[in-house]
């Protein structure tokens, strides 16, 4: 029996010896090399051994064709910003590409999304998915921009776009742009080419836009008129919340609004409702989206419990009013996770209060 990296090597009667991905996995290698080694185990060690070898020098060529350095945010729980580290990423035709053993050091957080940047000619903080793909959006704060109301800033041609999780263009592009709050975003049009989150606001005509891009506040104003202008918070109105703030999931099913009351205060609430077979991948995005708490059968039916030491478990929306979101089953007799599509409907509660104690 031989030694592999990530199969057993073993000698049948009439067969040959197979040799396969043997040390290239220890390597960090993706792809694959079969050796195919016949005769007797003095011949089979001797070319095992030149084997190695050709496996050995190839895998230092694939690493050699990564020669750009990085730099990068590292696992918890420090989260700290490490490197730079040498053969970390490639460019092959105006495209980067990361080594992959790069993947395994990087931290992934909220959205799943870990934070890398390559050191070549137009550095830039770089979202990146276990998948590969990958997104180039502004610097800010020392790392990639944050997600704010489910949207950060990308990089286009030297302009930026808003992209939700999923790398998917909502808005733009504009000249520049700042995080979206409480539903509007002050954007730009004739900057000067925006790369960095951290300056304060470029010569150009400024304005606010909400989450459909409608403007608010017409794309006219001088930045010092911005810069003196109160933020112009969206008045909460009764509607869908969560597709107004891009935190819907695709099966959640919007069925109404209407105002009522939350612990005797006057609040706007709407309902939502996703069936069993989907209740699932709901309860995931909105644990991911709005820090609402796995639900757990309790008595007769699914619902979202409070963490130790927490006084709720419900999520919430980026908005400055205080807001409630939640997820149930109703009563039930299913008590298994896996038999979740036995259940017709969940409901999903977002409540936004409209009046202060």
């Amino acid at each position: 029996m031989g030694i592999v990296a990530d199969r057993t090597l073993v000698a049948l009667p009439g067969r040959r010896w197979h040799v396969i991905r043997a040390f290239g996995a220890l390597m960090g290698r993706q792809d694959a090399y079969d050796c195919d080694v016949s005769g007797v185990a003095r011949s089979f060690i001797l070319n095992s051994l030149a084997c190695l070898l050709l496996l050995l020098s190839s895998t230092t060529t694939h690493a050699a064709g990564f020669a750009l350095s990085c730099i990068y945010i590292g696992h918890p729980p420090g989260l700290e910003l490490l490197g730079p580290r040498k053969q970390c990423a490639r460019q092959i035709d105006g495209q980067v590409e990361i080594a992959p053993d790069m993947f395994k050091r990087l931290t992934y957080g909220k959205y799943r999304l870990g934070q890398i940047m390559v050191l070549n000619d137009h550095a830039a903080w770089r979202y990146v998915k276990k998948t590969g793909q990958m997104l180039a959006v502004i610097t800010f704060d020392n790392g990639a921009d944050y997600f704010s109301e489910g949207l950060t800033r990308g990089i286009i041609g030297g302009k930026i776009a808003y992209f939700d999780a999923d790398f998917r263009q909502v808005l733009g592009p504009f000249d520049d742009g700042t995080p979206f709050r409480n539903g509007r975003a002050a954007v730009c049009l004739g900057c000067d080419r925006a790369t960095s989150g951290n300056d304060g606001p470029r010569a150009g005509r400024w304005g606010f836009i909400d989450r459909t891009g409608k403007q608010v506040i017409p794309i006219d104003r001088t930045p010092e008129q911005i810069a003196s202008m109160p933020w112009p918070d969206e008045t909460p109105r009764c509607g869908d919340f969560l597709g107004r703030y891009g935190m819907k999931p695709g099966h959640l099913e919007f069925t109404g609004c209407e105002e009522g009351k939350d612990a005797q205060l006057r609040a706007l609430i709407a309902h939502y409702r996703v069936k069993g077979a989907d209740a699932a991948s709901v309860e995931t995005l909105l644990r991911r989206d709005t820090g609402m708490n796995a639900l757990r059968y309790l008595c007769c039916g699914w619902q979202v419990v409070p963490g130790k030491d927490a006084a709720t478990g419900d999520g919430t929306l980026p908005i400055e009013a205080d807001s409630k979101v939640s997820m149930g089953s109703g009563e039930t007799v299913v008590h298994d996770r896996k038999s979740w599509p036995q259940i017709p409907w969940f409901t999903v509660n977002v409540v936004v209060d409209i009046e202060t104690p």
